[in-house]
């Protein structure tokens, strides 16, 4: 089975292709501006020619842009060629790769933190957003704010997860939108 693993939802571009679990294209735009220059050259040199049978979105939570753009199109692309796609926030895909079972993550987006609280290995309150100023030590000192992708794992999380319709995948917007925010 062919998956395409996309990831849009902060500065970067990483746009994989595995056959089962192995990688066999991948192509990372790594804090580039203006990343919707670089997104559909990327997208295509990793998919053409290729028979896709789904496809992993990350849908956030992050920049604005970022998430819009990778959500757009991977759903454009899902639609048209009849492909399952699986959204993901990025916090899942944290989660599936750490064994601990109460665990704070953070997502830096240079002004502040999207953070996620688990207990027991729920989600123990909504996602949410703080700026750097306001993050309390307490939670800043207990973040894990970065891990070692292992695309087997996500691949594995990924068929617990219920597949849907191109038109039901929606982004996760956190922080509400604002000039110079993004």
């Amino acid at each position: 089975m062919k998956t395409l693993y996309i990831d849009t939802h902060l500065y970067d571009i990483h746009i994989v292709l595995l056959d089962g679990y192995n990688v066999k294209k991948e192509k990372h735009i790594i804090n580039e501006k203006y990343n919707s220059k670089f997104l559909m050259p990327s997208f295509k040199e990793v998919c053409d020619n290729e028979n896709i049978d789904q496809i992993i979105i990350i849908n956030g939570p992050g920049s604005f842009t970022g998430v819009r753009l990778g959500v757009t199109v991977a759903k454009t692309f899902a639609y048209l060629k009849k492909i399952d796609i699986i959204p993901f926030t990025h916090f899942d895909v944290m989660k599936c790769l750490t064994k601990e079972s109460d665990v704070n993550f953070g997502i830096d987006d240079k002004n502040g933190f999207f953070i996620a609280e688990y207990k027991k290995n729920i989600l123990s309150k909504p996602i949410y957003y703080v700026n750097h100023s306001d993050i309390k030590k307490e939670i800043k000192d207990t973040l894990v704010t970065n891990v070692s992708i292992d695309y087997k794992k996500i691949i594995d999380f990924a068929k617990e997860k219920k597949k849907v319709n191109p038109h039901q995948v929606n982004p996760v917007y956190i922080k509400k939108i604002g000039v110079g925010n993004d």
